[in-house]
């Protein structure tokens, strides 16, 4: 399953699946993307459930995470700025809860992108949770949170908490540039790993700024340690935190 560009070449919001005998593409669901705002986004990252047989998509538009059960087409979301759950039949496409220009939007929050603070990025199913990072603004320690979801994939409201911050690095050599944590993964031992990306804003990117961290869960504290591994090469602005 891969994001990609329509023939139109308005590809906002589309998820393609790329068949495994043929290699065909085809459009799998197109989630909400207002139209004329916000041009330079699109969806954040994507996560497939074999067992809920669920695909949870971050959209950078409307701020929300999607579940869409494959076998149905239907959907749950989560905002995570207000904490709201809200679900739709196999015959939409989200659209009637997302924000205002949307077709039958009902949400007054204009389009474009929400704000930092306010905005999934990436997403990762562990066990009966979703977990998910937050693009926090430049000078601010970028957070990873999750949420619970059932037997079937469907958020369950009020169950969001947030699970690690990873401070801000002062020193990084670009001025402005936050590194959002764009990659969620869990290892073997059942520890975190995060992968930055280095970002202005949502359409200008850069690099040789990233970091990439492993966190595992102390269970003594309840609380996760994140220890930075060394990627890159000296002699950039920050050593050895050049991971993208």
């Amino acid at each position: 399953i891969s994001l990609g560009v329509s023939a139109a070449g308005d590809g906002r919001g589309v998820i393609y699946r790329i068949d495994g005998i043929t290699g065909a593409p085809s459009r799998f669901r197109t989630l909400p993307q207002a139209p004329g705002a916000g041009a330079e986004l699109g969806l954040g990252n994507l996560d497939f459930d074999c067992g809920r047989d669920c695909l949870f998509a971050t959209d950078l538009e409307d701020g929300r995470i999607y579940s869409i059960k494959v076998s149905t087409g239907a959907i749950s979301t989560f905002d995570h700025e207000t904490g709201t759950v809200e679900s739709e039949s196999s015959s939409g496409n989200g659209a009637a809860i997302a924000e205002g220009p949307n077709p039958g939007g009902i949400s007054t929050e204009p389009a474009g992108f929400p704000g930092n603070g306010k905005v999934p990025y990436a997403v990762k199913v562990a066990g009966d949770r979703v977990y998910y990072s937050v693009w926090q603004a430049y000078g601010s320690a970028q957070t990873v949170h999750s949420v619970q979801i059932d037997a079937g994939g469907a958020f369950i409201a009020g169950t969001s908490r947030l699970e690690l911050s990873i401070p801000y690095a002062p020193n990084h050599p670009y001025p402005n540039a936050n590194c959002p944590i764009v990659d969620i993964s869990f290892d073997d031992h059942c520890c975190m790993l995060l992968a930055e990306r280095s970002m202005y804003d949502p359409s200008s990117p850069t690099a040789h700024n990233s970091r990439a961290w492993r966190a595992c869960f102390d269970a003594a504290s309840a609380s996760w340690s994140a220890v930075r591994y060394d990627i890159g090469s000296q002699g950039q602005g920050t050593d050895w935190q050049n991971s993208a």
